[in-house]
């Protein structure tokens, strides 16, 4: 899940082939979830190369940045800390 996330914030097209062997797959609930709202393309071995042909890769939404600067930032300032 952690390649899967950091790939979106590095702004890459991503597919994500998920091993649909695990139990308690946490991999293939974030891929179904970020695929579903438009960050990625996901398939399993099975369908790999369906989805390698139909995919359309340049309809893919950016990945949001993380606002964790923003926060720290504001925290910092609410504790009278330095920014």
């Amino acid at each position: 899940a952690g390649s899967i996330l950091e790939c979106l914030r590095l702004k890459k097209k991503l597919l994500v082939v998920i091993n649909d062997k695990l139990s308690e797959n946490h991999q293939a609930e974030l891929a179904v979830e970020l695929g579903g709202n438009g960050y990625l393309h996901y398939c399993t071995c099975s369908n790999l190369l369906t989805v390698l042909r139909d995919a359309d890769f340049n309809n893919l939404k950016e990945f949001p940045s993380s606002e964790s600067e923003c926060f720290s930032y504001f925290l910092n300032q609410e504790l009278g800390l330095p920014c």
